[in-house]
């Protein structure tokens, strides 16, 4: 697990299928503002590369619990119901907690 807090949008980008991280923010505006910048990576670099990064939020700590899966991944839930939330399974109950 890795927690960063500098340059969030530069973990994204080393993340491969599998990988976990946890990034947090000081204000809310830059918060908000990530959700914007991973929009637009899964939207055009992950996709080029395979990878989609999917973002669970806590608002109240400014932190998001980040799981990458494969783009094959992404595109399986999109299509099947089933297989919606799956990635969510991968965050550990105590982050969820706090």
């Amino acid at each position: 697990m890795i927690l960063v807090s500098s340059n969030p949008i530069e973990t994204v980008k080393s993340m491969r299928p599998g990988d976990k991280a946890i990034v947090e923010f000081k204000d809310f505006v830059k918060f908000r503002s990530f959700t914007v910048q991973l929009s637009d990576y899964n939207s055009i670099y992950g996709h080029a590369r395979g990878i989609f990064v999917h973002a669970a939020s806590k608002k109240r700590r400014l932190q998001y619990y980040l799981v990458a899966t494969t783009a094959a991944e992404r595109e399986a839930e999109l299509v099947d119901f089933d297989k919606k939330g799956e990635w969510k399974k991968q965050i550990p109950d105590e982050w969820w907690k706090t």
